[in-house]
């Protein structure tokens, strides 16, 4: 008999990218089959690496391993290659937070990309740190609006959406409480502009978002990596260096198949009014020309491309819900496609036929099996109708479609010629319910009968809370298949049921119907938050979309909405003349606030200059229109926007800032006056410009930057000196009068006794601020020119100086830096405060007494500065051990000292910690006999700032049945003081605990230390912060 033919070698299981941590393991694996003995021959980036083994370890990571790796198998009959994967390393992790650490955070293309901010002299600082589940430092503190929430999924209980400036989050409570689970770590740019996300059917952990990048996390957020494979489109960096956008990519879509075994993405900019957003359409088309849908593997990577046709971006992907191998596409050219084999090594696609001049904005498969579809249908021609359809698939190319009318059972239409459907889905766990989220009214439509009749399910009243429409009109929806949970959402809003929505609950909003007062569940996202101010008794808030807010409460977590209240300005027919309000100005006693109100729709509220000046002298309670004050007419008709108010102490001068113009009133605002600062006329195409105020309380001297050069009134306002002819986009003084200036990449501090020195003899230039250079673009600076905006909006009060980083460098999608940067010592040293902000860069802050306020892209934050204690517990000392028996230890100690408290001690077996406890004691068990142990104990605060360890004592159990041993006695330190830093750490949404001790003695306990902690690798390995002298 013939021996039997060998059979080629076939990869069953590909290799996985990892992260690893310098000094950490790593292991790359692949299953392969195949008959004969296999060989193994492992390479990175193309050079031979590793044994002949099916597994390849490397037992001590270094920065030198990063790299692409792959793996040939071979045997007699033949011979197969894996897919590139990808080795990312992470510098190690400092000593001081090791023993603490949870997970880490990578950005590799950020770190490909970005120019780093570098703050000379100082050594680095972690990012993100958590104690006990508390988040150390920023707070979320927005009314919970969601603006906008681009995408949502139901799943087992957990809802999680995401929004396209605010990012992922996620609440595990059915909507009681919500969480971020996304982070945009320092280097990562200035605009998140998300899309869409998808989870993993196989696997919860398996988070995939799209948007202005594709990234992809497989610890539930934990820690997030952007997708960078050969097959995906370029994140398209800026065609000369410099200032210059350049193209942008976005991803649309992404969605997984049923089982997750697939996920798929396309490129796309599809807005929340169903029209592509900021031209990005347009700009891809020129730039790849072809539209290509992208499918990963499992794991959510390794991308293949497949080519559709010419470039048009994606509407829906929607996988079928219980066939893996069947997925629908949509573009905005009107194309429609199915892949029926999208599991095959090379799917195929069908085009089918959908009625002629639409696009197809929204898919939804049926449950049931039956073959039919639920498609929204946008016109591209002029004459049509946006309309829901119910579709046949019957396996072919021609989809057969009905128009689904909206009526209920007599007949009647329930839609309106403007209320037109956004959406339909059939609840999959009533057979032949749909729902239909509607446009422009506040009621959600349900066909019991499979789309031939429709009920209206209405909004109710007592969720309005005083809103628009916008608000109040769920176009949206998304089911749970394994409970009865369900959510609907607008563009700023969102709601959850179990019951059919038979009752609504907000999502994430809170609101008391008495004192109408706005808070959150944990997020809110109120955009754009454009002016913070943190006055003694109030703080107050203007934002974008959604009015002028004052806060209730010392943590300023409620608020009222005081552009709601009377007086603000009406059309001739009594109807409201402004739909959005900003920028606000709030005097430091609260008796002045102005605010520019801006025409109502349907005119352009953003871009139109129709304006409006209103005031209020009762802390928002009524307003009155002061728009004659500037002598210009009862309508502001401008070329330059408004941008700022400034206020001198008593607010008997006020000062009003146009890109073009400066108002002065030095009568507290009875009468105002056009300023003349001579910084002349600017040049290039946007010519002059103003770009930010600030006032030296204490020399009673206010300043004026622009794009040609910075001014100063000595006199309130009543005349100006230019002091210098430099670009200054951010400027601020300190409570001793020193200036902060950002310009031309770089920021100064320069001393109030050196100012006029300066300014006399001609010096207050470039070359002569060198030696006040607080902070640089970093070693990177081809992209930098000498007209970036990258140290800007700054905010002092007294010696707390906020700087923020962004704008500059645009390469593509990012920026080279961004976050804000912190200094508490008047200016003389700064550091990272990003922590776990879900967007870096800002728009406004307010720093108070107890806090600090930033108002950010998605949301505003608080961080209540007061409770942060920087200090460490004094170390234990007199550490004795006793062996009691042959397999126990107990150990006791003499007790800490704290400024605040001692909160408890952690225990280390060697360099292992292996328990907590609140006492000074603990017992060690399950131990080996004869056998000698080493111990150490350090002290821990409750703001989480350890001290070092003790001296080390060793003790060895006895061998069974004969007598204890001790020993101890040592107070000496091993180390030097080990805490957070001088500078508090602060909080990921990651999660982790540590073994708990059990106490000896006392009665009580050992109490868990829970310890969480992201790392982001560009702060550790390219960012330079303060940390006290170090």
């Amino acid at each position: 008999m013939d021996a039997q033919a060998a059979i080629a070698p076939t990869i069953t299981l590909p290799p996985q990218t990892q992260v690893a941590t310098e000094g950490q393991r790593a292991d790359f694996t692949v299953i392969a089959a195949g008959s004969d003995t296999l060989h193994y021959v492992w390479k990175r980036d193309g050079d031979a690496v590793g044994s002949d083994s099916a597994t390849l370890t490397l037992a001590s990571v270094q920065a030198t391993d990063q790299g692409e790796y792959m793996v040939s198998v071979s045997n007699s009959a033949g011979a197969v290659t894996s897919v590139p994967v990808f080795l990312y390393t992470e510098p190690a992790v400092p000593a001081f937070i090791k023993n603490r650490l949870d997970t880490l955070s990578v950005d590799t293309l950020a770190a490909n990309n970005w120019a780093p901010i570098k703050i000379p002299g100082f050594r680095q600082q972690v990012i993100d740190a958590q104690l006990n589940g508390v988040g150390r430092v920023w707070q979320n503190i927005a009314p919970g609006f969601g603006n906008v929430i681009y995408d949502l999924k139901v799943d087992d209980g957990v809802i999680t959406l995401i929004l396209d400036l605010g990012g992922l989050v996620q609440s595990t409570d059915g909507g009681k409480s919500w969480k971020t689970v996304s982070y945009q770590l320092p280097g990562n740019g200035n605009y998140t502009g998300f899309y869409s996300f998808d989870i993993s059917p196989a696997n919860p952990q398996l988070i995939v978002t799209a948007g202005l990048n594709l990234s992809r996390t497989t610890s539930g957020g934990k820690w997030w990596m952007e997708l960078h494979e050969l097959a995906l489109p370029a994140i398209n960096l800026a065609k000369t260096a410099g200032a210059e956008l350049g193209y942008r990519t976005a991803f649309g879509r992404v969605r997984f198949n049923c089982d997750g075994s697939r996920v798929f993405t396309a490129l796309g900019a599809l807005g929340h009014d169903l029209e592509q957003r900021d031209g990005l359409e347009d700009e891809m088309k020129a730039m790849f020309g072809r539209k290509y849908i992208y499918i990963g593997d499992a794991a959510g990577e390794n991308f293949k491309a497949y080519d559709l046709g010419t470039f048009a971006g994606i509407r829906s992907i929607c996988p079928h819900p219980t066939d893996p191998s069947c997925v629908y596409f949509s573009y905005s050219d009107g194309e429609m496609h199915v892949s029926r084999n999208a599991l095959a090594d090379t799917p195929t696609f069908q085009k089918l036929q959908i009625p002629a001049g639409y696009q197809v904005t929204n898919i939804d498969v049926s449950p049931w099996g039956d073959g039919n579809l639920l498609l929204v249908l946008k016109p591209l021609t002029a004459g049509l109708s946006q309309k829901l359809v119910l579709a046949k698939d019957s396996g072919g190319t021609v989809l057969t479609c009905t128009d689904v009318a909206l009526v209920n059972a007599a007949g009647t239409l329930l839609n309106s010629s403007y209320a037109v459907p956004y959406s339909g889905k059939w609840n999959p766990r009533v057979k032949d319910q749909v729902f239909v989220g509607v446009l422009g009214s506040p009621y959600l439509l349900a066909s019991d009968d499979n789309t031939k009749t429709f009920r209206k399910i209405a909004f109710p009243t007592s969720l309005v809370h005083g809103l628009s429409g916008f608000y109040t009109s769920p176009q949206w929806l998304a089911f749970d298949r394994k409970t009865s949970l369900m959510a609907a959402w607008s563009c700023i809003g969102g709601w959850y049921s179990t019951d059919q929505f038979a009752t609504w609950n907000d999502m994430l909003m809170t609101y008391d119907d008495g004192t109408k007062l706005f808070g959150n569940k944990g997020v809110g996202y109120a955009e754009c938050a454009v002016n913070l101010f943190n006055l003694k008794n109030a703080a107050y808030m203007a934002t974008n979309d959604h009015g002028l807010f004052r806060s209730a409460g010392a943590d300023h977590t409620k608020w009222q909405c005081i552009s709601a209240n009377s007086g603000m300005p009406v059309t001739s027919t009594g109807a409201a003349w402004a739909s959005l309000f900003f920028p606000m100005g709030v005097s430091p006693d609260e008796r002045f606030i102005y605010a520019f109100a801006r025409g109502a729709y349907p005119n352009n509220p953003y871009s139109n200059n129709q304006l409006k000046l209103v005031k209020s002298i009762d802390q928002g309670q009524s307003w009155s229109d002061v728009t004659a004050l500037l002598g210009l007419g009862d309508t502001l008709s401008l070329t330059g926007s408004p941008k700022r108010f400034l206020f001198n102490t008593d607010a008997s001068v006020q000062l009003i800032m146009f890109d073009k113009s400066l108002y002065v009133s030095r009568d507290s605002g009875a009468t105002f006056s056009l300023a003349s600062v001579p910084l002349g006329t600017g040049s290039g195409p946007f010519g002059f410009g103003f770009s930010e105020l600030a006032y030296d309380a204490l020399h009673n001297i206010f300043y004026a930057a622009a794009n040609t050069g910075l001014a100063r009134s000595l006199d309130s306002g009543a005349t100006w000196q230019v002091i210098n002819a430099m670009y200054m986009p951010g400027i601020g003084v300190t409570g001793k009068g020193d200036l902060v200036l950002g310009a031309y990449g770089q920021l100064f501090v320069v001393p109030y006794d050196k100012i006029e020195s300066l300014v006399s003899q001609n010096k207050f230039t470039l070359y002569y601020l060198q030696p006040y250079v607080k902070a640089t673009v970093g070693d990177t600076v081809e992209e930098v020119t000498s007209s970036q905006t990258l140290f800007n909006r700054i905010v002092c009060r007294s010696d707390t100086v906020i700087v923020n980083i962004g704008y500059g460098a645009y390469r593509g999608n990012r920026s080279c830096g961004s976050g804000p940067l912190i200094s508490t010592d008047g200016a003389k040293t700064f550091q990272w405060a990003a922590y776990n902000l879900p967007v870096m860069g800002y728009f406004a802050a307010a720093i108070g007494s107890d806090d600090i306020l930033l108002g950010c892209q998605g949301g505003a934050y608080s961080w209540a500065t007061k409770s942060v204690d920087a200090n460490s517990p004094t170390v234990p000392s007199n550490l004795i051990g006793t062996a009691i028996s042959s397999t126990q230890i107990n150990l006791s100690w003499k007790a800490s000292t704290d400024d605040v408290a001692v909160t408890g001690y952690e225990v280390y077996r060697g360099n292992t910690l292996i328990g907590v406890t609140t006492n000074a004691e603990y017992s060690d068990t399950g131990l080996v006999a004869s056998t000698s142990y080493t111990y150490s104990v350090s002290a821990y605060d409750a703001a989480g700032n350890a001290s070092a360890k003790t001296g080390s004592i060793q003790i060895s159990t006895p061998a069974p049945g004969t007598s204890s041993s001790s020993s101890g006695g040592s107070s000496s330190s091993s180390g030097s003081s080990s805490s957070s830093g001088s500078t508090s750490s602060s909080s990921s949404s990651s999660s982790g605990s540590v073994p708990a001790g059990t106490s000896s003695g006392g009665g009580g306990g050992g109490m868990p230390l829970m310890f969480f902690a992201t790392l982001s690798a560009l702060a550790l390995a390219r960012i330079r912060v303060t940390h006290g002298n170090g």
